[in-house]
């Protein structure tokens, strides 16, 4: 139950601030980095000390995916925190009105569903 909390928390928070999304993409791609690295650290040190080669295969290809991982979602976050923040600077009032008639259109939607 809090971890539903806390994710509904981190997508209001992204969905209203644009700055939020920008330093939650930011946060993804360095926690995801520090993951990553910590891989390749336990890699080499299974392979100094005699371990399996598949081990650090697999470890190594973990800290691969987990990098890319944060980067893409990073850079998309960002990507998308950008173009929501420009919109929000160029009009105001036009985003307003998309946002209303979007709310309209899904209430509209959720009466039609209920008769």
């Amino acid at each position: 139950m809090i971890k539903l909390i806390i994710r509904l928390s981190i997508v209001a928070l992204a969905a209203m601030f644009p700055k939020f999304k920008i330093g939650y993409g930011v946060l993804l791609i360095i926690g995801l980095s520090l993951t990553s690295s910590l891989f390749f650290f336990g890699a080499y040190a299974d392979h100094i000390n005699g371990q399996p080669f598949w081990i650090v295969r697999n470890m190594i290809l973990f800290g691969i995916g987990s990098l890319a991982i944060g980067w893409i979602l990073g850079l998309a976050l960002i990507r998308q925190a950008k173009g929501h923040q420009a919109m929000m600077e160029q009009g105001l009032e036009e985003y307003e009105r998309v946002q209303k008639q979007n709310s309209n259109t899904l209430t509209d939607a959720a009466r039609d569903e209920r008769s």
